[in-house]
């Protein structure tokens, strides 16, 4: 059978490479072009399983940036904020180069220069110029005991710190007279970020994935707050 194929020229059909769950979970949460890169597939696969499932196609560039997301810039990895966001992670590189704010690094190494800024140069400029996020130039300089530079220092209260993450960041702010974006760098760097009852309950009854991709949330994220509320894996 595979000479008298050959002699015809007939090509030998291909098995097809079958999709996953998790696969068909990542269709539609970012353009087409990346999904097909990220599965190694074909764009045109990507496009037509998208079609079948009548699931919307995603154009970054005509979804508009809000201010609150423009806050979020810079306070945590571009790849961690993607996820945060629901956006590519190209589109996050490509927002915050346009703002002029430095990536991030979650394990960036403090030097002894980058130290001696903190309490001479406000935060924002200590950021700037180190690439740390702002939140973690402010638990650094507090940490030490510096005062903020122009004024003197509002530290965070054991009171404050426990209603982070209770809230969403917006009301937490002004219900502290706090910026939204000092709550926000905050509630990232003690990992308390807002979860509304919406959101807790998809806990346990989605798989984690799925409610990742519906939240906007990191996978890590999404298991961790699932484990403590001790709520059993959805297969």
């Amino acid at each position: 059978m595979e000479g008298r194929r050959r002699r015809l020229g007939v090509s030998p059909k291909l098995r097809q490479r079958r999709w996953t769950r998790r696969e068909i979970q990542l269709v539609g949460t970012l353009p087409d072009r990346e999904v097909a890169a990220r599965l190694k597939r074909s764009l045109s696969s990507v496009a037509n399983q998208r079609f079948l499932r009548k699931i919307p196609y995603v154009n970054p560039l005509n979804r508009k940036w809000t201010p609150d997301e423009d806050k979020l810039l810079g306070t945590l990895p571009d790849r961690e904020l993607a996820k945060k966001l629901g956006r590519s992670h190209a589109s996050i590189h490509t927002r915050r180069g346009q703002a002029g704010v430095p990536a991030v690094s979650r394990n960036r190494f403090w030097d002894a220069r980058h130290l001696s800024l903190l309490g001479k140069l406000s935060d924002e400029e200590v950021a700037r110029q180190t690439g740390h996020s702002l939140g973690a130039v402010r638990a650094r300089r507090v940490k030490l005991g510096r005062p903020m530079p122009g004024g003197k220092v509002r530290f965070w209260t054991a009171e404050e710190d426990a209603l982070v993450g209770t809230m969403p960041d917006g009301e937490l702010a002004q219900k502290l007279g706090r910026s939204v974006r000092s709550v926000a760098a905050l509630s990232s760097v003690l990992g308390k970020q807002y979860w509304n009852p919406r959101h807790l309950a998809l806990l346990g009854k989605l798989s984690d994935e799925e409610v990742a991709r519906q939240t906007g949330r990191s996978l890590r994220a999404v298991k961790v707050r699932r484990a403590r509320l001790r709520r059993p894996v959805k297969s």
